[in-house]
């Protein structure tokens, strides 16, 4: 368990664990059903071994669209909505211009 503190910041965030051999067959599957292979699978394992196995994205449109949109969902289908946004985030990292982080 690590332990982070934070004073004076505004500092949300949604943690998604998953296991890397399913997500990356079901994320090339989905990629598949939408035409063409968008997902660069080894840019994101670049991208996570740099961050220690994790990406922390700072405050932008994405970021603020996420919450914003999350906040009035039923509890029950918020954890839907994260895996929906989660691949998202995926695509944009994976993109020609990635999401800063």
């Amino acid at each position: 368990m690590r332990e982070a503190k934070c004073t004076g910041l505004r500092l949300r965030g949604i943690l998604v664990e998953t296991d890397g051999t399913g997500a990356r067959q079901n994320l090339m599957e989905l990629c598949a059903r939408l035409g063409g292979p968008f997902l660069d699978g080894a840019q994101v394992k670049k991208l996570m071994l740099r961050h220690d196995g994790c990406v922390a994205l700072k405050a932008n449109t994405w970021s603020e669209s996420t919450f914003t949109a999350l906040q009035p969902l039923p509890v029950e289908q918020r954890g839907a909505y994260c895996v929906l946004k989660t691949v998202e985030l995926v695509y944009l990292l994976c993109s020609v211009h990635p999401l800063p982080i």
